[in-house]
């Protein structure tokens, strides 16, 4: 595989000095290192399991807008935009919606950026500015490719294809099982064409290389790997943008379908167990309450029986008797009251 460098930060070897290192953070954000080791990361990856036939364009910025596209990867498979994210922890990528999982609440709630919706502009803005040149592409697959492997997420019919730390090769593997729609003319034309933009009517001709007129000229700037990239002469071979049938003869594959992450995180058997688990926990929590009703009736029956066989011990009286100790009462209260009447005279006349 071929590497395209573009990137004005990258010195020889792929190495940012220091000083590159604080002009691209002002210019492009404190993330924005993070975002270049995935880069090579993800070139490393790739190079390992791609033939010569595939061309990676680092940091391209599209011609025409100021978007700058981390990694395009050109091949006779065609066009992917590819965004190389160092992101850690668990997503879902749901639909069109990017989701993070919130260990306090326990639940997924929604994230900005949404790497789905950059990765899908970048595919979008690609695939535009190749239109535009006359190439009849008929997408540019949008992938997101994470380079952290403590990185998990669960995917959900997502809108672009997903690639794990542990799965890059894998990607690289089954891309080379697809349909080509492009042979290697082809995968030059498109390369060129991101290189070096056909100029429109009425502008002004680029310098000439070689006195041969109309002829692009490679940039100082470009750094280029593993062999030059083929850059058509005026005469002969149609220059990028011409219009000729870019993909006449080869009959174009489906589109692939998002790669489905089998060891992803299955949270909605979870949820069912946690809903088996309350239901378990309901259902043991009604048979404690009829066991606890069952023992209070039975120690209420048993107070019961206690109370009774105390009443049939108590003797049985008649009316007289009962006078006879309300007498008996009495008359120890007079006395009582007596005896308090004379304690009190003593003490107050003494």
């Amino acid at each position: 595989m071929r590497i395209i460098e573009r990137s004005e930060f990258r010195g020889e070897g792929d190495a940012i000095s220091l000083e590159n290192h604080i002009r691209g953070a002002l210019r492009h954000g404190r993330r924005w290192r993070g975002g270049m080791d995935a880069q090579l990361v993800v070139s490393e990856a790739l190079g390992r399991g791609l033939a010569g036939d595939y061309v990676l364009v680092r940091n391209l910025t599209v011609p025409g807008t100021l978007m700058i596209v981390p990694l395009i990867l050109i091949g006779p498979q065609g066009a992917r935009a590819i965004l190389p994210s160092p992101l850690r922890g668990i997503y879902r990528a749901k639909g069109e919606e990017w989701l993070t999982f919130n260990s306090t609440a326990r639940h997924f709630k929604r994230v900005r950026p949404n790497q789905q919706a950059i990765a899908l502009e970048y595919a979008q803005a690609v695939l535009g500015y190749l239109v535009g040149q006359g190439y009849g592409l008929p997408d540019v697959e949008a992938v997101i490719v994470f380079t952290n492997p403590r990185t998990h997420v669960d995917s959900a019919r997502p809108r672009v294809r997903i690639v794990m730390a542990d799965g890059i090769e894998h990607f690289a593997a089954n891309l080379q099982q697809l349909k080509p729609i492009m042979d290697g003319e082809d995968v030059e034309a498109v390369v060129n064409a991101l290189l070096f933009p056909r100029m429109r009517e009425g502008e002004a001709a680029g310098p000439v290389a070689m006195g041969q007129p109309g002829q692009p000229v490679v940039p100082a700037d470009m750094k280029l790997k593993s062999g030059p990239i083929a850059v058509p002469s005026s005469a002969g071979a149609a220059p990028p943008g011409s219009e000729r049938d870019l993909f006449r003869g080869v009959e174009l594959a489906p589109p692939e379908e998002a790669e489905v992450i089998e060891d992803a995180v299955d949270y909605t058997e979870q949820m069912d167990r946690v809903k088996k688990g309350v239901a378990q926990i309901a259902m043991e929590g009604g048979r404690l309450a009829q066991e606890g009703s069952r023992i209070a009736v039975d120690q209420a029956e048993r107070l019961t029986v206690t109370s009774e066989r105390l009443a049939r011990r108590v003797p049985h009286m008649t009316a007289g008797q009962w006078l006879f100790l309300a007498l008996v009462a009495l008359f120890d209260a007079v006395i009582l009251i007596t005896l308090t009447l004379m304690v009190m005279r003593d003490v107050l006349y003494s």
